[in-house]
Order: structure tokens, then C-alpha cells, then sequence
């Protein structure tokens, strides 16, 4: 059975996540999550909103200080490449790139994470975070919600 969007180069994790996409049932989908409050607080943390901020020796780019395997990570998740490494200078490409990595963390947990524990993962993905980042997350949630 060919089914119209899976295409028969994606590897079988980007089949499953593009079957659950098309299907409803990611659970941050699932749950009507939003996630640009989150990617909104993100790039006020990681560049104050800067798109053409470079960190890291270079190596973190944009608005939300992207490094290249975060862009191969989409790529991957995405199942086809459609970002470049210059896409991390463009605010909406960037913001792209971030909603699929995160609702991919949000698969793996199950839905699970709150808002400020999702935006931890955008720093370290393993889930561990240092105190002063995620103080500085909630506090860029909180004025988001106000």
C-alpha cells in the first residue's frame, strides 16, 4: 500500500513520526499543544531575538543558537532534507526547525513534559538542565503568558 506522505527514502523512525503526524496522534497534537509560546521564550533566552547572533565559536547560529547536528537532526526527523545550515540565521525557518525537534521530544515522552521542561530539552536533550537556564525559561514563559 502506498500511502501518499511517506516516501520510500525515509528511514523507519521518520515513517513512524510522519504516520503519527498524519494520523493525529502525537500526543502533543493529541493534546492541542502549542508550541510557539515555547519557541517564543527560547529565542528570547538563547539570542534575545537576534537573528544574526553568533555563540559557541561560531559553531551556535540565530535566534535560537542552533549548531549544525541540531539541523541534521531535523533533516532527520523530517524524513527528507529541507533545512540548510543557512537556514538557522532565518527567524521562521529556525522556528520550524525548533517545533519539529520539540514535538519529537514530546513524542518520545509521551506528552509528558511541561512547557519548561520541553525548552530544557532544547539545551540538553538527554533532559538535564542547569538551574540558571531553566530559571531563565520559566521566567520568559511567565512573561509570555501575561
Amino acid at each position: 500500500m502506498q500511502v501518499p506522505w511517506i516516501s520510500p527514502g525515509m528511514t523507519r523512525r521518520a515513517s513512524i513520526l510522519a504516520l503519527a503526524l498524519a494520523a493525529g496522534t502525537l500526543a502533543g497534537l493529541a493534546q492541542g499543544r502549542d508550541y510557539r509560546a515555547t519557541v517564543a521564550a527560547l529565542v528570547a533566552v538563547e539570542s534575545g531575538g537576534d537573528c544574526l547572533r553568533k555563540g559557541d565559536h561560531g559553531r551556535a547560529v540565530g535566534c535560537l543558537q542552533m549548531w549544525p547536528c541540531a539541523v541534521r537532526e531535523a533533516n532527520r526527523l523530517a524524513g527528507r532534507r529541507v533545512w540548510t545550515l543557512a537556514d538557522r540565521a532565518d527567524q521562521w525557518e529556525a522556528q520550524r526547525m525548533a517545533v519539529t525537534l520539540l514535538r519529537w521530544q514530546d513524542l518520545r515522552t509521551g506528552g509528558r513534559l511541561t512547557d519548561v521542561e520541553l525548552a530544557c530539552r532544547w539545551r540538553n536533550p538527554g533532559g538535564r538542565v542547569c538551574a540558571w537556564y531553566r530559571a531563565k525559561v520559566e521566567k520568559q514563559l511567565k512573561k509570555g503568558r501575561k
